[in-house]
């Protein structure tokens, strides 16, 4: 036996013991390994744990190095705010802030595997080390796509806000903001046990409320759902928004809402004293915004100081949902005090209202789908499917009060009309139109069909009116359904600001003011869901699909770890039609999901993608939800709008114009979509001249087919 035949036995004896991957074969190149045969001996002797520790030390090692620390936030953040929170970073000078990111990244990783990894591993990354050899080349000749500091300087947003000032225009009208659905974060004041190191953090809004829900997804939920019995915080959990202007500025990390607003107010000259960001609740409902937290007293008692501080009536803006429990609010202040809204605010400004409701919200209570996660970005939504299942996102859905004043109002006299379906021909895009003169012969199609709200493969469809029957007959058996239904209404007529319930109702309770003005700011342009197509999934062995079989029609799958594949019934499996509480138990168990396989692509009143039909809006929210209000609801003298109160509508048109200098995959500074026109230059420019008391310039700009719509609505 020679050397060599005895040092290889004493390393297989010393790898026995130590448990590390047998050396190499005598007489084999000792770098040229089998990597699959070392992972799946890895994985055989439970090394996994250990890799996984590496990897999360190499990032750990990234986001510690300063110079990737500051590269991080200067994507992240706009200079501005980076002045005030970490200056350090803000005026760190290197024009080239993505590769040096990079860079850092590569570097802190070779360290790591250099110095943390056991010698008898080593020699199985050497492949891993000249690839990152390679991409580090890569990086070096990467051309810089960052800003440098004279470039943002040039190019940053608040530039609009030193524009006005430049002309003279200074603060005037204290601006109070509201923000609309899950933009403010909500911070942990109590907890059980699996949540108390979130103590006054944010279990929404920031980095530490996704690691709550990655890390323990089933506490996450129990945190975040309301009690279903009461709407009000659940035993041994309190959960309250955050304060100030970081409430509502940025939402998890850089993503901006009210930033760029407030960054253009400031260069006016406007200060907290003349300024304030109002976050709320937003799970709760209307009503018991005020019997948990007092949030109307304390806004009525906020615009009062700021009106004696500044001399000048406040200047309500509100976004989205926002503007829902803005009129609320200001029904609540007038039944306190007759003649305070006129005493106290300027103007009401919504920004994209649903005032009348939005039909997705209905489905997302009936079925689980939460549409508005996803405006936040895809990452959201794919860690909503992974950790949370339909079932649990429907009951926490269903225990937010604030979704059940979304829903749709007006019923089939609304919602109903053909001409709701009207789309700008611009904003259909050549795979959904054949050709003009194809589609102009089809519009005079079956209007019985425009108006569902869902069509079924096996059954009729079913209009407004039906599905929300479907969903107030879960209210025998969901508790938060009985309670939600009670403190809204959904229809029209026997107007009254008298009885609570309407105030969630814009067209069953009038405007209680006469000389507030209101500025409807809204966009459009953008394809927006209206309304459903769903199959009935059906298991080739007859028997019912699993819960959660996802959009696609495949069943979940089985204990066996196999798929179980779905298919849509035959014609010859078509039934008639079935009752409303009937399709409202196969919605929630997900009999029914939507069928991806219906499109429609030859009208221009019946758009149809992967079986969701839509209509021009700002991408959440459909225009006539938006738009009816302001061009024919609210006519001054009219039954809702009885004092007078001037309307003012200005649209926007969108044209969406993303750089690659936004890590964000923002829209660009003409965007019309739900959340990135707050960053819409035109509109913060209309929002300032406002509130500077210039709004005699913002005057009434129509560019949609919203008159057409709202002329063809009789109630």
């Amino acid at each position: 036996m020679d050397i060599q035949e005895v040092t290889t036995k004493r390393m297989v004896g010393y790898a026995e013991k130590r448990d590390i991957p047998d050396p190499p074969p005598v007489g084999k190149d000792p770098t040229d390994v089998d990597t699959c045969a070392i992972v799946k001996n890895l994985v055989g002797r439970r090394r996994v744990m250990f890799l996984c520790g590496l990897i999360l030390g190499a990032l750990l090692m990234v986001w510690e190095d300063p110079s990737s620390y500051c590269a991080a936030k200067r994507m992240l953040w706009t200079r501005s705010a980076l002045l005030v929170s970490d200056p350090i970073c803000a005026t760190y000078q290197d024009a080239s802030i993505l590769p040096r990111r990079l860079s850092s990244g590569i570097n802190s990783l070779k360290t790591t595997i250099a110095t943390t990894m056991p010698e008898g591993l080593k020699l199985n990354f050497s492949e891993v080390q000249r690839r990152v050899e390679k991409m580090n080349e890569l990086v070096d000749f990467m051309p810089s796509i960052a800003f440098t500091s004279d470039e943002v300087k040039r190019g940053q947003d608040d530039g609009i806000g030193y524009e006005l000032a430049s002309e003279g225009s200074k603060a005037k009208h204290p601006v109070f903001m509201v923000p609309g659905i899950i933009t403010t974060g909500l911070e942990l004041w109590k907890g059980e046990d699996c949540a108390r190191k979130y103590f006054r953090q944010r279990v929404w809004g920031t980095f530490s409320s996704i690691e709550m829900f990655l890390l323990n997804p089933r506490c996450w939920l129990k945190h975040m759902s309301l009690d279903p019995t009461t709407g009000l915080d659940p035993e041994n959990i309190t959960i309250r928004a955050a304060l100030g202007f970081e409430a509502a500025d940025y939402v998890i990390g850089g993503y901006w809402v009210w930033a760029k607003l407030i960054e253009n107010l400031a260069a006016v000259g406007y200060t907290p004293l003349s300024m304030e960001m109002m976050g709320y609740d937003w799970r709760l409902s209307f009503r018991n915004l005020e019997i948990r937290d007092k949030f109307y007293s304390q806004l009525k008692t906020a615009i009062e100081l700021k009106t004696t501080i500044n001399q000048e009536k406040s200047i309500i803006v509100a976004h989205s949902m926002g503007g829902n429990v803005m009129f609320y609010f200001l029904q609540w202040a007038e039944a306190q005090e007759k003649g305070w809204c006129d005493k106290y605010v300027e103007a009401f400004v919504p920004i994209g209202v649903p005032f009348l409701g939005m039909p997705s919200a209905l489905t997302r209570v009936l079925t689980g789908v939460i549409r508005e996660f996803t405006e936040l970005g895809t990452m959201i939504t794919s860690l909503m499917d992974m950790h949370m299942s339909h079932k649990d996102r429907r009951q926490m859905m269903r225990s937010w009060g604030s979704v059940f004043s979304l829903l749709p109002r007006g019923g089939d006299k609304v919602w109903n009309h053909n001409d709701h379906f009207l789309m700008d021909e611009e904003i259909i895009s050549e795979e959904n139109i054949a050709s003009l003169d194809d589609h102009k012969a089809n519009d005079k199609r079956d209007t019985k069909e425009l108006a569902m709200l869902a069509m079924f493969d096996d059954t009729q469809g079913m209009g407004t009116e039906a599905m929300m029957d479907a969903l107030g007959g879960r209210a025998v058996s969901d508790s938060a359904v009985r309670i939600y239904w009670k403190e809204n209404t959904h229809g029209f007529g026997n107007i009254s600001g008298k009885y609570e319930p309407n105030w969630t109702n814009v067209l069953q309770a009038p405007l209680p003011t006469r000389d507030m003005k209101v500025y409807c700011l809204y966009g459009y342009g953008r394809q927006t869901e209206r309304a459903y197509h769903y199959a009935k999934t059906q298991r080739e062995d007859g028997e019912k699909a699993d819960e959660d079989p996802g959009e696609s029609g495949v069943c979940a799958t089985d204990r066996d770890g196999e798929d179980q594949t779905c298919k849509m019934p035959t014609d010859d499996a078509k039934t008639i039609a079935a009752s409303e509480e009937d399709i409202g138990g196969k919605l929630e168990d997900n009999t029914y999901m939507i069928d991806m396989k219906v499109q429609h692509s030859k009208r221009p009143n019946y758009v149809v993608r992967n079986g969701v039909r839509y209509v021009d809006g700002d991408g959440s929210v459909p225009l006539l939800s938006m738009g009816y209000m302001c061009i024919k609801g609210w006519r001054p003298g009219g039954k809702l709008n009885p004092g007078g109160s001037p309307i003012f509508t200005r649209e926007y048109r969108d044209n969406p114009t993303p750089t690659i200098t936004d890590p964000l995959g923002r829209s660009g500074p003409e965007s019309a979509d739900h959340v990135d026109i707050m960053g819409n230059h035109g509109l913060l420019r209309d929002l300032v001249l406002i509130a500077v008391g210039r709004g005699s310039e913002v005057s009434e700009r129509i560019g949609s087919k919203i008159r057409q719509i709202s002329d063809g609505i009789d109630i």
